[in-house]
């Protein structure tokens, strides 16, 4: 993936694991609701785009929290 740090975007091999990651939690536990937390842990010299599109990529994934 190339990323265009001028727009957000979602990032394809975070949102895979992410999806996977979800997936196999869905399994160990059929029938409950997915807490979907992600926790995140940014360097102060991030860009607020790359940030976001961590973000987004995290909703996109299934984890709104």
């Amino acid at each position: 993936m190339t990323f265009d740090p001028a727009r957000w975007q979602r990032i394809d091999e975070l949102f895979n694991i992410l999806k996977s990651k979800r997936e196999v939690w869905k399994q160990l536990h059929p029938g409950k609701d997915f807490p979907g937390v992600v926790i995140l842990q940014i360097d102060q010299d991030v860009k607020a785009v790359v940030v976001k599109s961590v973000f987004q990529t995290a909703a996109f994934s299934g984890y709104p929290n």
